[in-house]
């Protein structure tokens, strides 16, 4: 009479609050993020790793799961192999039993003692709402209007006409601009202009939190960050990777462009109806032209900004840049084992990064020649 494996009938269960998130393209591999909410900790595991953990439910038994795994991959398990899972979800303690409550409690610690230090360093200081979650869910219901096609559709004409207006009028403007530079040299305008400036950036933040709120994540931080002694406006919307419908990460991504343009539209009307050398005239000309110039670089995907981020959510890729990069190195090993639908996206992103650097060093030199003929 034989009796069954202790070990083999073990039924292994992830905690309720480790949140796992879609499958996304990493190189020529499938990866996933998983978030422990406790420790606010982001892992990024295989797509192996993923199906094993899935099925820790605490209903499937060793045995089950490693039936499964065969059947879906083609493999067993060895005994070594699950040496090394328990092992990884034991430092983490993301399962279920008491023998990991204590070392779930010191990385919780550690976790803190992390994010403090990091908030202490010299050059990078972080300065943050003391509770953003319970700030964007009493503002989300005024703007919850905002995320209706009914809202968004025509808000998308109006920034189209903007921007028709801009290059229509451009030329006018930036002479404007530039008329009204004895102006910068007065102190309450230049205050004036830099807490426009501030506005703008604010209120592109929040409206990145309030998005990731409003599709069911959580925004730990909002805040201003000192980066080498330079302000600047932040909001952690990390949750983003956790969406599994991708137009929900791409449109939190895009919340803060879609705001602040819709922002520069007043301003334009302030432009055009204000008289000419007056000082509204020139504030609405700085934020037609500078603020908007501004916010449509940010939407250029070849810097880590938010157009990056968008063409990633909307490729479902992770690392794009990194990959294009050694795709474009002709590295033997990504070329063959990436898949060929991958190869083209990466090559044709190189071409365009190509592209755009050497119109940025075009348009530089281009600046440096016409100011050393100004100054000569």
């Amino acid at each position: 009479m034989s009796t069954a494996n202790p070990y083999e009938q073990f039924r292994p269960q992830i905690r309720a609050d480790v949140v796992f998130g879609p499958p996304m393209i990493n190189g020529n591999t499938t990866v996933y993020y998983v978030k422990d909410r406790l420790t606010e900790w982001f892992y990024r595991i295989g797509a192996r790793e993923y199906f094993l953990m899935r099925l820790m439910d605490g209903h499937n038994t060793i045995q089950q799961i490693e039936a499964a795994y065969s059947a879906t991959f083609h493999r067993r398990l060895t005994a070594q192999s699950w040496s090394h899972l328990f092992t990884m979800l034991g430092k983490r303690s993301l399962l279920v039993g008491e023998e990991n409550t204590s070392r779930l409690a010191e990385l919780v610690n550690n976790a803190r003692t992390q994010r403090h230090a990091k908030e202490r360093s010299i050059f990078y200081r972080r300065f943050s709402l003391p509770s953003p979650e319970r700030f964007l869910a009493w503002l989300l219901p005024w703007v919850r209007f905002a995320f209706h096609p009914v809202f968004v559709v025509p808000a998308l004409l109006g920034i189209g006409l903007l921007e028709l207006f801009f290059v229509l009028h451009a030329q006018t403007a930036v002479a404007d601009l530039l008329t009204g530079m004895p102006l910068y040299l007065n102190l309450p305008f230049v205050v004036l202009l830099c807490a426009s400036v501030g506005i703008f950036l604010a209120v592109h933040e929040i409206a990145h939190g309030l998005a990731c709120t409003y599709f069911g994540g959580t925004v730990s931080e909002i805040g201003i960050a000192f980066r080498y002694f330079l302000p600047c406006a932040y909001c952690k919307i990390d949750d983003v990777v956790l969406f599994h419908n991708r137009w929900h990460r791409v449109a939190t991504a895009f919340a803060g462009i879609f705001v602040n343009l819709l922002m520069v539209i007043p301003f334009a009307w302030l432009w055009w109806a204000s008289p000419i050398h007056s000082q509204p005239r020139v504030i609405g000309a700085f934020i037609l032209v500078f603020m908007n110039l501004f916010i449509l670089l940010n939407c250029l995907p070849f810097a880590d900004l938010d157009g990056y981020l968008m063409l990633s959510y909307t490729l479902n890729m992770v690392d794009l840049r990194q990959h294009a990069t050694r795709a474009w190195q002709f590295r033997r090993q990504e070329q063959v084992s990436a898949p060929s639908k991958s190869r083209v996206i990466y090559f044709v992103y190189g071409v365009f990064s190509l592209v755009y650097l050497l119109a940025v060093l075009a348009g530089s030199l281009f600046l440096l020649m016409q100011l050393l003929h100004w100054r000569l």
